[in-house]
């Protein structure tokens, strides 16, 4: 046999009901709405927003952008040069073919703008394409000083168009990065 202690002597008696609770204070805030997502259950937060233009401008600046790798960027004696071609500053230093890291630029540009387009705004691969963009930016200017530095150690010749195609593709691609950015949940 097991021993079970009697239960504790109970100090109300059992005619007294129990206490209701306080009233809410003045302060009492509701909790937050909630919302409804796409299938009609119940989500935490709203929809993503759809960033068609942004992702359209980064994507398509980062097509432009590889388009103008091999576009000209130096013309000398009927001879042209594009992105592919090593360039050599007045230093006498060679720049191996910018124009391959350009395309890999592009890439990342384009594949962070179809992310952005497909699956809407996310701040974290909205902030990635703007460093990108930046990034880019900085190296489409290297381009183009790559192309003028070799025209000055040739002493002839004339700078392509590729190089300043290049650099307006990256203020594209930054444009649209940052209004992926700006986007906000409503």
């Amino acid at each position: 046999m097991s021993f079970v202690p009697p239960p504790p002597p109970s100090s109300a008696s059992p005619s007294e009901s129990p206490v209701p609770p306080p009233p809410p204070s003045a302060l009492h805030v509701p909790p937050p709405p909630v919302y409804q997502g796409h299938d009609g259950g119940v989500a935490g937060k709203p929809l993503r927003p759809q960033v068609r233009a942004g992702a359209s401008l980064l994507m398509g600046g980062a097509i432009v952008l590889c388009l103008a790798v091999f576009l000209p960027w130096f013309k000398i004696q009927g001879e042209t040069w594009n992105g592919r071609h090593d360039f050599i500053t007045s230093k006498m230093e060679v720049i191996a073919a910018p124009g391959n890291f350009w395309l890999f630029l592009g890439a990342v540009l384009f594949g962070l703008g179809l992310a952005s387009y497909l699956a809407g705004r996310n701040l974290a691969v909205a902030i990635i394409a703007v460093v990108m963009s930046v990034i880019t930016l900085f190296f489409s200017l290297i381009g183009i000083g790559a192309a003028q530095s070799t025209k000055d150690f040739m002493g002839e010749g004339t700078v392509g168009i590729g190089a300043i195609v290049g650099i307006l593709a990256a203020f594209v691609a930054l444009s649209g990065s940052i209004t992926v950015l700006a986007k906000r949940r409503r």
